[in-house]
């Protein structure tokens, strides 16, 4: 009677020393995820435009989410295509949904999710949402990748010089701080800068016929909207003979000249392994924002025979990374 007694205490404390130890993070983090996660588990993943960019950081995500969880989890991609309405929408299925975790590309998408998903934990991947922009209403964590502006002018700068630039960018929160900044850096470069303001792609289109032809360079940041209107930039850019430089690679495997840019399907694998560590039992406010990699400098070889800058082509060529020919230009 008293061996069983035994056995059956023994048995006992060590479950109780066994739920204990799984209540710490520490122990938590030392088992591998793939037997964490909740093999129903679904995640969303919100792409606010077509872009090429975005399709990198989705393809970056499954692979890498598949490596942290085994397979486990399901991806769910809900797609905007640039419109306000199909992008509420989303947010409205979302809430419905079954998923876990919300994983939307860029800022105003993100802030969109904070508003619109107060329930649903928050990785954004390429935001400009930093650790002191959480508050007890806004609990998020997520992949940073924005290079300040000011840096990707002193890029250009380091390329070739400018006398004239042309930034075009949309009336996005965002984007009128990013100008000022970029406003203030030519000014000490003394460099003249024309800031082009589109509220929509007709605007883009629009603008891009008014350049003047004593440009010696398009400009454009990580703005959705203006890379939804690429086309008709890489046409004015071919026209004029300058380069178009962007801010992401997607841009340049579409046929912008080059960019400074963080490469997108790193941005995916870093949030996959945030949203693994989500997924196994920590909380979005306790695990920290990540920064993305230095930048790389990429360059689209058939949009480089347009340049009329033998410097330029020279210098990007021999610095710059090839994302790929491009049949747009």
């Amino acid at each position: 009677m008293r061996k069983n007694f035994n056995v059956y205490f023994i048995f006992t404390a060590f479950i109780l020393l066994l739920l204990c130890a799984l209540q710490s993070p520490a122990i938590l983090a030392s088992f591998s995820r793939k037997h964490l996660a909740d093999p129903n588990s679904e995640v969303a993943i919100i792409v606010p435009a077509e872009h090429s960019a975005m399709e990198s950081i989705v393809e970056g995500f499954k692979l890498q989410i598949a490596q942290e969880v085994k397979d486990c989890v399901h991806t769910k991609v809900y797609r905007a295509y640039g419109e306000s309405a199909l992008l509420q929408a989303c947010m409205q299925q979302i809430a419905l949904s079954k998923a876990k975790i919300v994983l939307p590309i860029g800022t105003n998408t993100t802030l969109m999710a904070l508003q619109h998903l107060p329930n649903k934990p928050i990785v954004h991947l390429a935001a400009k949402l930093r650790e002191e922009d959480k508050t007890q209403e806004n609990s998020f964590t997520g992949v940073l990748d924005e290079i300040a502006p000011e840096k990707i002018l002193a890029k250009a700068f380091e390329i070739s010089y400018f006398k004239k630039i042309a930034l075009i960018h949309s009336t996005s929160e965002k984007s009128y701080p990013e100008a000022a900044a970029l406003s203030k850096e030519a000014k000490r470069l003394e460099v003249e800068l024309l800031v082009f303001t589109a509220a929509n792609c007709s605007e883009v289109f629009s603008l891009a016929r008014h350049i003047p032809s004593d440009c010696d360079l398009i400009l454009i940041l990580k703005d959705h909207l203006i890379v939804s209107a690429l086309p008709c930039l890489i046409d004015t850019a071919r026209h004029l003979r300058i380069p178009l430089m962007a801010s992401d690679e997607g841009s340049v495997t579409q046929g912008a000249t080059m960019a400074l840019a963080i490469k997108e399907e790193e941005i995916g694998h870093m949030g996959a392994k945030l949203c693994a560590r989500v997924l196994a039992g920590e909380t979005v406010d306790t695990v920290p924002i990540v920064e993305s990699s230095s930048p790389t400098l990429f360059y689209n070889e058939d949009a480089l025979e347009y340049v009329n800058n033998k410097a330029l082509v020279t210098f990007v060529q021999k610095e710059g990374e090839v994302v790929g020919r491009s049949s747009n230009v």
